[in-house]
Parts: C-alpha cells; sequence; structure tokens
C-alpha cells in the first residue's frame, strides 16, 4: 500500500488566498431546487401529514425514462419508482430596458408510475369516497402535484413571480409497466445582475457631527478609525463664524426702535402696546373684579 507523504512547507510566508468572484444565482436553478424540494414532500392523503409519500426518486430530466424502455434493453442506473423527472424548455429573457435578467420558461415535470393494474377501476368505501386510485391515478397524482407547489411555493423566493399550471398530458403508452405523465407550468425567474455585486463591498460611513466611529459595532470600525474632535451638542454647531475664526457682532446688541415703530406696534395690537398689555393683565390678577 502506497501512502502518499505531505510536502513539508518550508517557506513560513503566508500564501495569498484570491479573492472569490461572487457568481449570480441563476434564476431556474433556483426555481428546480424549489420544485424539487415540494416534489419530495408530495403525499398519496394531502390532509395526512403521516401519508406516505409518492415519490422516491427526484431528478432532473436528463433522459432516463428513455434509456429505460428503449429497445435495446434497459441501459439506466437503478431508479426508485414512482419518480419525477423536471426540466425546462423555451428557456428565454426579456429584452426591456427595465427588465434586465427577467426571463420566462415552460417548466415540465415528468412523473413516472409503476403499477400493472392502471386498468382496474378505482375502489369506493360506503361514503361514495375513492379508497385507492386505479384507473385515474395518474390523473390524481397530477392534481396532487398541482395541490403542493401552489400550497408551498410562497416558502421559496424563486417561485414568487408566477408558477402557473397551464395544461396536463396524461399518459398515451404502458411500457415496462411504467405510466409516463407530462405536467407544463409557466414560470417566471429573475437573476442578480453580475454588475450588482461582482465589486460589491462593504462600507459603513459616519457623519460628523450627529454620529462617530464610537456609536457604531466595534466590528464595523475594521480599520481603527478615532472618534472626531468635534463638539457633540447640536447647538455648538448652530453658529455662523466669521472667517478669521470669531463670531460675528449681535446685530440685535445696538438695535434701536426705528422713528414711528412704537405706532405701528399699537396698530396691530389694537391700539395697546406690549408695556400696557402686560399691566393689564398684573393689574387684573391683583385687584378682584366687581359683582
Amino acid at each position: 500500500m502506497i501512502i502518499p507523504k505531505k510536502k513539508l512547507q518550508t517557506d513560513s510566508q503566508e500564501i495569498p488566498v484570491p479573492e472569490k468572484l461572487q457568481i449570480p444565482k441563476n434564476g431556474l436553478i433556483a426555481v428546480y431546487h424549489a420544485i424539487k424540494e415540494i416534489l419530495e414532500q408530495v403525499r398519496w392523503d394531502y390532509y395526512d401529514p403521516n401519508s406516505e409519500k409518492i415519490f422516491k426518486t427526484v431528478m432532473m430530466n436528463r433522459g432516463q425514462f428513455e434509456r429505460i424502455i428503449r429497445k435495446g434493453g434497459n441501459s439506466e442506473y437503478a431508479l426508485g419508482f414512482p419518480a419525477a423527472f423536471v426540466e425546462f424548455t423555451n428557456w428565454r429573457y426579456l429584452v426591456q430596458q427595465q427588465r434586465i435578467n427577467e426571463g420566462r420558461a415552460n417548466m415540465q415535470i415528468k412523473f413516472v408510475m409503476n403499477r400493472l393494474n392502471n386498468q382496474d377501476p378505482d375502489t369506493f368505501d360506503a361514503d361514495g369516497n375513492v379508497v385507492e386510485y386505479r384507473e385515474t391515478e395518474v390523473e390524481y397524482v397530477a392534481q396532487i402535484i398541482n395541490q403542493f407547489i401552489q400550497e408551498l411555493k410562497y416558502k421559496y423566493p424563486a417561485l414568487s413571480e408566477r408558477v402557473n399550471l397551464t395544461y396536463v398530458d396524461p399518459l398515451e403508452s404502458f411500457d415496462n409497466g411504467l405510466q409516463p405523465c407530462w405536467i407544463t407550468y409557466e414560470v417566471w425567474f429573475r437573476e442578480e445582475s453580475i454588475y450588482a455585486t461582482r465589486w460589491l463591498r462593504n462600507t459603513y460611513i459616519v457623519f460628523p457631527p450627529y454620529t462617530n466611529h464610537s456609536d457604531q459595532k466595534e466590528d464595523y470600525n475594521q480599520n481603527g478609525h478615532d472618534n472626531y474632535d468635534h463638539p457633540e451638542l447640536h447647538k455648538d454647531h448652530s453658529k455662523f463664524i466669521d472667517v478669521d475664526g470669531e463670531p460675528p457682532v449681535d446685530p440685535y446688541e445696538d438695535w434701536e426702535m426705528p422713528e414711528g415703530g412704537e405706532k405701528e406696534i399699537e396698530e396691530d395690537n389694537g391700539g395697546e402696546t406690549p408695556d400696557s398689555s402686560e399691566n393689564s393683565e398684573n393689574t387684573s390678577d391683583t385687584v378682584p373684579s366687581e359683582p
């Protein structure tokens, strides 16, 4: 047995690690992952959480079914049935300037059942409810798949645009004990623009005098900036400062009443000066009025 030996690193310098480029999320890939998780939860009884799950295999469609039923014999790896295969057709993008990286596609779910009694009638109970689907099993599974997708799509952001059922194509042939059926959806998807995330950097800005570096979290101040040397209160900033650094002269310090100004004040106050009105208020408080 040959054991590979680890190479000893003689150079103590750290090896620079190249910065990883952030790849934007692909819209249809996110849609597939969401649909796959939903299909893995599909049960025979929608209202019974303990009911048996229908599909034992959920995969992207790469021609697995065609390799199973080919004339030369089965050349596919072992798969568990019932199985569901997902593929996207008519993959296209919108060209409007305001809808960059938005697209549309047709999603086809090909589910394959493995019952040999698909010609037997369905069984019912005394109340007329179906106990076991046989003849309409494919139609029932198509319906239950759509119910699970519409019920659970709110949990997945990739399915928030549109996932609408367009048509169901039931089986037309029965080969090797397998019953294929197509379900087609119209899906809308959205991709992140690489120009929006490629040069993205975490930046924290401080706007004095209302905030300072000490106001933010310690993890944010990675460069070790000190606080700015400025007053902390807003009233200390709301001043007019002269060019020489001295405060300007108070314009009301040597102010005098202009000629005729008192008469204008009396007219505005109904013939009373501010002093007379104040004196009248004071006398009304001290001298009681006659009954």
